[in-house]
């Protein structure tokens, strides 16, 4: 597993960028600028010992699709999205990647689910002193995804966030209708 000579690219400052989270944080849960994101583990693709990473899509659709409607994916409940909303951040100062996407064909592993592998890679950057990496969607073909490391949450800001569901009508909020249908994805009631 040895890449060499991966860019570095810099996202200027207004680049919009787009996650679910939860709408209500769990107990322990790390919070900045609108980022609601776990504490430090090794359970994300880009997972580093030392730091909380918050992922982060290109566009809401992809955001969706990463999150909720993966290809793996048949089944959805209604009360799991319930429990999230899609949020729309904007950076606010510049942000230094590692740049992966355009290196899968290569790499393979770069879009398999053996994630030891690609944080090893996530540690050599947060070692770098990176603020994080961006890699070409699994889900969704042309697209990327971006993991912030913690030291990079003072440099976005949430714009804005919409609940996945209507509490008081029980539908799905429509973008997240088109990606479950598009994606295939069932949503069953609870």
């Amino acid at each position: 597993m040895i890449i060499s000579n991966i860019p570095i690219i810099e996202i200027p400052p207004q680049t919009e960028i787009f996650r679910t989270q939860l709408i209500k944080a769990r107990t322990g849960t790390i919070r900045k600028n609108g980022i609601k994101t776990s504490p430090p583990s090794m359970f994300g693709r880009y997972s580093v010992k030392d730091s909380a990473c918050a992922y982060f899509a290109d566009s809401k659709f992809t955001a969706l699709l990463e999150a909720h409607f993966r290809r793996d994916v048949a089944v959805c409940n209604l009360s799991a999205l319930a429990a999230r909303e899609i949020s729309h951040f904007e950076t606010t100062q510049s942000v230094r990647l590692a740049y992966l996407c355009g290196l899968e064909e290569a790499y393979p592993f770069l879009q398999a689910t053996r994630y030891a592998q690609t944080q090893i890679l996530a540690q050599r950057f947060w070692d770098a002193g990176l603020d994080g990496v961006q890699w070409a969607s699994v889900q969704h073909p042309g697209h990327s995804c971006i993991c912030l490391f913690q030291r990079a949450f003072g440099a976005v800001k949430l714009q804005s966030a919409m609940p996945l569901v209507n509490k008081k009508r029980k539908i799905l909020l429509n973008g997240a209708i088109m990606a479950a249908r598009r994606a295939g994805v069932v949503i069953v009631p609870d």
